[in-house]
Formats: C-alpha cells, sequence, structure tokens
C-alpha cells in the first residue's frame, strides 16, 4: 500500500482551498470552481453598498465575515485541537461602509493565509487536524457558492 507523506497530504488540501480563494484564469484545472472565480476575484468588483445589500436574511459583506470566524475557527482547531470561537453572532459585519468592506477583504485574506499555513503545517498530524483541514475546505466552497449566488441575485436587481 502506497502511503502520502504529510508533505503531500497538506499540500494538496492548501490547494483546494486556494481554489475557494483564487483561481487564476490560466490555471491548467479547476477541481470545483471555475476559472477567475475565487474570493479574491468575486469580491474584488463588489462595492461596499453592494456587500450590505440583504438577499434573504444575509449580506455578502456577512458572509465574508462568516468565512473568517470559520477560518479562524479551524485555524485554531488544527493547531491546537480546541475551539475558540464565539458563534453567538455567526454572520458579523452585515452592513459595511467602504473602508470597513475593504478591511473585511483583507481581514480574509489574512485568514486565508494563517489556515493555508496552519493546513501545511498540520493537517497531517492526526485525523482530528485532517478533518478540520477538510472541513475549511468544504466551508468556504459552501459559502463562496453563496455569494456568487447573491450576487448574481443582487446584479439581476
Amino acid at each position: 500500500m502506497n502511503t502520502l507523506s504529510a508533505d503531500v497530504v497538506g499540500g494538496q488540501l492548501v490547494a483546494l482551498l486556494a481554489e475557494a480563494f483564487e483561481v487564476p484564469a490560466d490555471a491548467p484545472y479547476t477541481l470545483f470552481n471555475d476559472k477567475g472565480t475565487g474570493f479574491s476575484q468575486v469580491l474584488g468588483g463588489v462595492s461596499a453598498a453592494d456587500a450590505s445589500r440583504a438577499v434573504g436574511s444575509n449580506t455578502v459583506a456577512g458572509q465574508t465575515a462568516h468565512v473568517i470566524l470559520g477560518l479562524k475557527a479551524v485555524s485554531h482547531w488544527v493547531r491546537t485541537k480546541s475551539m475558540d470561537v464565539d458563534w453567538s453572532n455567526p454572520y458579523p459585519g452585515s452592513a459595511v461602509d467602504e473602508a470597513a468592506w475593504a478591511k473585511l477583504r483583507a481581514d480574509l485574506r489574512v485568514a486565508y493565509d494563517g489556515t493555508a499555513q496552519a493546513i501545511r503545517e498540520k493537517a497531517a498530524a492526526g485525523p482530528e487536524e485532517f478533518a478540520g483541514a477538510v472541513g475549511a475546505v468544504a466551508h468556504a466552497a459552501y459559502h463562496l457558492g453563496q455569494v456568487r449566488k447573491m450576487l448574481a441575485v443582487l446584479k439581476a436587481g
């Protein structure tokens, strides 16, 4: 039986997580996301006003803040196997001005980078760490889909 090294496992999980955040238009292939439609590309063209407009019971800003919360939770879990997140307000920051929206997008990048590093370092350390890493990918992919649907609704007016 062949086994994968910790570097390969972590690297592949980080590659999947990266697909939710920044898929270059010239990427040779994708596994679940369209090229050029990761969080960084999709959110880059969204104004604070649109990010704050409600679609159903949430906003793009709220979804973005929730993804940040989830990434921080997973990063902490993968590193420590403890959960250090206050889930009492799972969709914070639903209405933003331009400065707050820019900060939220920058915070998303920081949270993504931190989670990718945690996965790279710890995803293969044990089954709980691996599960946390897989969960981060699934959570990010799900919410990217939610954001893309919300933006389509907003665009349709």
